[in-house]
């Protein structure tokens, strides 16, 4: 399935693109090739930008770091010597651009192909804009949607002008469009308002996309003759509102609404008899959970933390009248960030969640393959009540706006804690090379490795 998912404190997905041999090697450079015409941009450079980890600001959010303050950005106070400044570069406000690319003077496919070299020359330069906007799409591939095509812009701002320690807001839209018919658009925002004493989260999202199903249970997504197929229709707004207890710790409220409506399903059939993947439930589902949400927040940057911790619970009750099925929901998450050696940082992250009090319906069950999770597994091909997964990456910045990294992990899908089985516990590992878009955003191509077979994904922000 081809996403494009901006969100805070979550990977934001771009493309998550499962498989088949014949097409791994296309897929693989079909998305390269936006993050490798960039490199030319990178030719030619007089000086490096103000280093990102100068920068204050804390963020859980899709937006550039908090800017400088306007003075250390003028070029009277730039670590380099302006004087030495060639044709190459140009000072645009309080900003010095790479001029390499100077498409004004082109025409046709020329300046187009210039203008293209110099916006991604020139994405991470610092910006103190009252309204900072940008923009990547980008090519994708899988057996159900076929060729298909993403892209997500970001708007930045920040509620209070003057305070710079404060985290930029931002909007984000998306889209998602394939050859088969699978449509894909929403946007969701992340507002820090003054002090940052409160904050308020949206998200607005429509898919029309073709899946695929293996059932519900380790044993039923282990076996490829339980895949079925079925077209969904989703719908879902989630809004949340947090207010400051403390230092890094908060406390609001949440709703997550969401309505499915299924069509076309083809269940598979074994010796005469059809196997229902969702064990006789309904194939329209709506859903709409209230709750609460505790948070502690240290990390210095909440897209791409060098060092910090994040602690979230998050408790919502779908409950009986305003929901085809009713049951409670208990999702927590951990992460922790450690730097290592020069420009390398330990990642780790520790998450559950758990669903319960209640039938769970199979469109509110936990997934493998989420959020940036268990990377390289098609996304509800294992599926249960509950899930625990936990993995470990090494960042490593390697040369100029170019990473790399190394990750390993594990999950396991159960019905209930007397079901857990840790035979059932499924691997996943990887690496992949990082491209800075925006100062601290990265966009991200992995390849990660699986129980059944990997995939590509190429996306934007860390996946945690």
């Amino acid at each position: 399935m081809l996403n494009i998912l901006p969100t805070a404190g979550r990977s934001t997905r771009i493309f998550f693109i499962p498989l088949s041999r014949m097409m791994r090697c296309f897929a693989l450079l079909s998305s390269l090739v936006l993050l490798f015409s960039s490199l030319q941009a990178e030719e030619g450079r007089a000086f490096p930008a103000v280093p990102a980890d100068s920068l204050s600001a804390a963020a859980d959010t899709l937006s550039a770091p908090a800017a400088l303050p306007a003075d250390s950005l003028r070029s009277d106070s730039l670590l380099v010597d302006t004087a030495a400044i060639d044709s190459t570069h140009i000072v645009v406000g309080d900003t010095v651009r790479n001029n390499r690319y100077d498409y004004r003077s082109k025409k046709g496919i020329t300046r187009a192909y210039y203008w293209l070299m110099d916006y991604l020359s020139n994405t991470n330069k610092e910006s103190n804009k009252k309204v900072d906007w940008s923009f990547i799409a980008g090519p994708g591939y899988n057996p159900n949607t076929s060729f298909a095509i993403g892209g997500v812009a970001s708007i930045l701002y920040r509620w209070d002008q003057k305070d710079v320690s404060l985290q930029k807001s931002d909007c984000s839209i998306y889209f998602n469009l394939g050859l088969t018919g699978m449509i894909e658009v929403g946007f969701q925002g992340h507002n820090y308002m003054p002090k940052d004493r409160h904050r308020w989260f949206y998200e607005l999202s429509f898919k029309n996309v073709p899946n695929d199903m293996w059932g519900i249970g380790f044993d039923m997504g282990k076996d490829d003759a339980n895949k079925g197929k079925y077209k969904q229709y989703q719908l879902i707004f989630s809004p949340d509102y947090l207010f400051r207890l403390a230092n890094n710790l908060y406390m609001g409220a949440r709703m997550k609404l969401a309505m499915v409506n299924t069509r076309d399903f083809t269940f598979p059939v074994r010796d005469g008899q059809v196997i229902d993947l969702i064990n006789g439930q309904d194939r329209n589902i709506f859903s709409t959970g209230f709750g609460a949400t505790f948070l502690y927040d240290s990390r210095d940057y909440g897209l791409n933390a060098y060092h910090g911790h994040y602690v979230c619970l998050q408790q919502l009750y779908y409950a009986p009248g305003l929901n085809t099925y009713d049951f409670w929901s208990t999702d927590f998450t951990y992460r922790t960030y450690t730097p290592t050696w020069t420009k390398c940082v330990l990642a780790f992250e520790f998450h559950g969640l758990f669903n319960y009090g209640g039938e769970v319906p199979w469109t509110n069950m936990a997934e493998a393959g989420v959020d940036g999770r268990m990377r390289g597994y098609y996304r509800g091909r294992y599926r249960d009540n509950n899930i625990i997964e936990a993995q470990l990456e090494f960042r490593q910045r390697i040369w100029h706006r170019w990473g790399a990294v190394l990750w390993g992990g594990f999950g396991n899908v159960f019905p209930n804690f007397d079901g857990f089985r840790w035979s059932h516990t499924l691997p996943s590992y990887g690496l992949g090379i990082r491209w800075e878009f925006k100062p601290r955003v990265n966009v991200r191509i992995d390849y990660g490795f699986t129980r059944d077979e990997g995939s590509v994904v190429f996306s934007i922000n860390e996946a945690f």
